[in-house]
């Protein structure tokens, strides 16, 4: 186990030694090796579901939102 680089702990966790230490938001090593692995995940599902955003938002132009053929004509009661 390795000691804080930076002699604090953890920024998630509170650790105070780690096998290894990873960067996070602060962009120097003060996550824990567990805590930056979570980070690194949370973080690449958080540009996922920005790109599947970005994309599904503009797949469909808004002039053809409610035209001819729309949900709101086929489901009527």
């Amino acid at each position: 186990m390795r000691p804080s680089p930076h002699g604090v702990p953890c920024a998630r966790c509170g650790m105070l030694e780690s096998p290894e230490w990873r960067r996070g938001e602060a962009g120097i090593r003060d996550l824990c090796n567990a805590c930056g692995l979570k980070y690194y995940r949370e973080k690449k599902q958080r540009e996922k579901v920005a790109r599947k955003a970005a994309t599904s938002s503009s797949s469909a132009p808004v002039a053809d939102a409610y035209g001819p053929g729309s949900w709101d004509e086929h489901h009527r009661d």
